[in-house]
C-alpha cells in the first residue's frame, strides 16, 4: 500500500504543477487581445477602423448583424503577413473566413460577429492597417 500512496501523492503533484501552468500561460496571454466594439452611425452601413498591428497580438472587433445581411470587409496595410479571419456569434463561433485580407459573402446568422486582426510577421515592430466594414 505504500506504493499505492506514493502513486497517488506523484499524481496529484503532477496536476497541481499542470494546473499552476495553465493558469500562468493564461495570465501571461491576457495582455494579446484587444478588443473593440464596431457600431455603425445613423444610417450608414459602413464603418472604418484604424490601429497598429504588432505580432503577437490579437486584435478583435465585434459587430452586431443579422442571417442573411451580406458583409464585406477588407484590411490595408504594408504586410503581407496582416491578416483577419471572421468568426460567426456564440455560442458556436465557427469560423467563416480565415486569414485573409478580404471577404464578402452572407452571414448565416443574428448576433455578434468577430473579426481577429492579426500580424504573423514575428520582425515586425508594428504595422499600420485600417479594417472597412460593410453591411448590406
Amino acid at each position: 500500500t505504500m506504493k499505492f500512496v506514493v502513486k497517488i501523492t506523484l499524481l496529484a503533484a503532477c496536476l497541481v504543477f499542470i494546473g499552476a501552468s495553465s493558469a500562468v500561460s493564461a495570465q501571461n496571454m491576457a495582455g494579446t487581445v484587444v478588443t473593440k466594439e464596431i457600431k455603425f452611425a445613423k444610417g450608414k452601413h459602413e464603418a472604418i477602423v484604424s490601429g497598429t498591428a504588432k505580432y503577437g497580438m490579437s486584435y478583435v472587433y465585434k459587430l452586431g448583424a443579422n442571417a442573411g445581411q451580406t458583409i464585406e470587409i477588407e484590411l490595408v496595410g504594408k504586410s503581407s503577413e496582416l491578416i483577419f479571419s471572421l468568426m460567426a456569434p456564440p455560442p458556436d463561433e465557427d469560423t467563416i473566413a480565415t486569414m485573409v485580407k478580404t471577404y464578402n459573402g452572407d452571414l448565416p446568422m443574428n448576433g455578434k460577429y468577430m473579426i481577429v486582426v492579426v500580424m504573423n510577421d514575428e520582425k515586425s515592430v508594428g504595422v499600420p492597417f485600417t479594417l472597412k466594414v460593410k453591411i448590406k
